[in-house]
C-alpha cells in the first residue's frame, strides 16, 4: 500500500492530548484497546462485552484514573519509548492522534507512537507501549498475549500498515519487544465481530451478559432502579430452578468447608502451624483487621421468592 493509500485508509478524529475530546470521540466507535472485549479474548478485569456496550451508549464508565497500573503506564510510556530506541537502534516518535478507518468508520485506534529504521524514515509503522506486571511475564514468552495482539492488528487495519511493533517493560526491570506482521484472517474476524457489535450499539440491542463482575456492574448501570411488573418467559422457570439448585449446593459446600476448617483448627489448638506427613501444612496466624466505614451506595439485589403456602 502506497503512502497516499495509507493516508486515505484513515482520518484523524482528534488530538488525544485534550483528554475530554478524546474520551468523547471514543464513544463514536470501538478502539483498538477495546476490540478484545468484543471478541471475548480480554482479561476478566477489563470487563465484558456488555460493559463495553453500556459505556458506548453512555450508561456506564469505568473510572481508570485511580488504578495504579494505568497511572504508572502513562508515567513510564516516555521512558519505555526511549529505552526501545536505545535497545533497537530504531528511531521513534510519540503520537497523540485518534484515527478512524475510512472503510469501517466504527474502527478507531490511538497509537502510542511510530518507529522506523534510521536508514529509511519514509517507512514508519505503529509502535505500541506497555508496562506489564511481573506476574504476567509468562504471557509474553511467545510474543504479545492475545488481547494485545488483537489491539495491534486493529491498529494495522486502521492505518493500512503491514506490520506493527509492541514493546513492553515487564516487572519494571526487563524489556521485551516484537514485530508483528499484519494478519488478514484476524483482521477479518475483527471486522466481522466489530461491525456486528457496533450495529447492536446503534440499534440499542443489549448483548447477553456473562458471569463476570463487569457484566453485573453494567446491568446495575443500565437498570439502576426497578419499576412495575413484567411477566418473564417460560424459560425463566428453568433459570429459577437452576438458581435454587446452585444455591443449595453452595450452602452444602459452605457448611462442609466450615466443618473441615473447624476440625483442623481444633486439631491445631494453640499451634500456629500444623505439619502433614506428605509435606503440606496448615497455618492459622492471627490477623487484626482495622475497622472502616463503607461509602454509601445504591444497588439492586436479586432474590428468588417462593409463593406463600
Amino acid at each position: 500500500m502506497s503512502a497516499a493509500e495509507k493516508l486515505q485508509a484513515y482520518e484523524v478524529v482528534c488530538d488525544t492530548s485534550v483528554e475530554q475530546n478524546w474520551l468523547d470521540a471514543r464513544m463514536q466507535g470501538v478502539g483498538a484497546s477495546e476490540i478484545a472485549l468484543v471478541l471475548g479474548e480480554a482479561p476478566e478485569s477489563w470487563g465484558s462485552v456488555l460493559s463495553l456496550y453500556a459505556r458506548k451508549i453512555g450508561k456506564y464508565e469505568r473510572d481508570l484514573s485511580e488504578i495504579e497500573a494505568v497511572y504508572w503506564g502513562k508515567k513510564l510510556e516516555g521512558a519505555i519509548l526511549s529505552a526501545y530506541w536505545e535497545r533497537t537502534g530504531r528511531r521513534t516518535e510519540k503520537e497523540s492522534l485518534l484515527l478512524r478507518s475510512t472503510e469501517h468508520p466504527w474502527m478507531l485506534c490511538t497509537l502510542d507512537g511510530r518507529t522506523w529504521e534510521p536508514e529509511n524514515d519514509r517507512v514508519r509503522w505503529p509502535l505500541e507501549i506497555k508496562n506489564v506486571s511481573a506476574f504476567k511475564a509468562d504471557e509474553w514468552e511467545n510474543g504479545p498475549p492475545p488481547h494485545y495482539y488483537l489491539q495491534i492488528q486493529q491498529q494495522m487495519a486502521v492505518t493500512g500498515e503491514r506490520k506493527a511493533t509492541i514493546a513492553a517493560l515487564v516487572g519494571g526491570q526487563r524489556m521485551v519487544w516484537a514485530d508483528v506482521p499484519r494478519d488478514e484472517e484476524t483482521i477479518r474476524r475483527i471486522v466481522y465481530h466489530g461491525s456486528r457489535f457496533w450495529e447492536r450499539v446503534q440499534r440499542r440491542d443489549v448483548p447477553a451478559p456473562d458471569g463476570t463482575e463487569g457484566s453485573r456492574r453494567a446491568l446495575q448501570a443500565l437498570y439502576p432502579e426497578g419499576h412495575g411488573l413484567v411477566v418473564l418467559p417460560a424459560t425463566a422457570m428453568d433459570a429459577a430452578d437452576e438458581l435454587e439448585d446452585v444455591k443449595a449446593t453452595i450452602r452444602a459446600l459452605d457448611a462442609r468447608k466450615k466443618l473441615i476448617e473447624n476440625t483442623v483448627l481444633a486439631a491445631l489448638g494453640d499451634a500456629e502451624i500444623g505439619a502433614l506427613t506428605d509435606g503440606r501444612s496448615f497455618s492459622a496466624k492471627t490477623t487484626t483487621r482495622r475497622g472502616y466505614t463503607v461509602e454509601p451506595c445504591s444497588y439492586r439485589t436479586l432474590r428468588l421468592h417462593n409463593p406463600k403456602g
